[in-house]
């Protein structure tokens, strides 16, 4: 199996607000860093990394390098995920963070 991050990663975890993006199949999502820094370049505007709402975030890969892991499984830490499929992406990604303010149609973007 291809090592494919050599840092240590560290989960994120919230008793009091969890976010799970993909329920109710009680599973988690994972995007890469630079696959959004691709997406700003096309769109021509800076995009919130946190309006994914994603579980894990990958640095370090090449841009939308995930989509190939798909039906393949990946270590992380001690942790054997299974890759499964891209996931929809809800109106909720619309608000930027921390605000109620809608700025942009994430998913109308996404499709084009």
């Amino acid at each position: 199996m291809k090592k494919l991050i050599t840092t240590t990663p560290y989960l994120i975890y919230n008793v009091s607000f969890p976010f799970f993006d993909t329920m109710p199949n009680n599973s988690i999502s994972l995007i890469s860093l630079n696959g959004i820094k691709d997406f700003e370049e096309k769109v021509g505007r800076k995009i919130e990394h946190q309006r994914f709402r994603e579980n894990i975030y990958v640095d370090n890969i090449e841009p939308w390098t995930e989509f190939s892991w798909i039906n393949n499984a990946i270590v992380i830490g001690d942790c054997l995920f299974k890759i499964i499929r891209k996931i929809p992406r809800c109106s909720a990604t619309n608000l930027k963070p921390d605000s109620d303010l809608i700025d942009l149609n994430l998913p109308q973007k996404i499709n084009r």
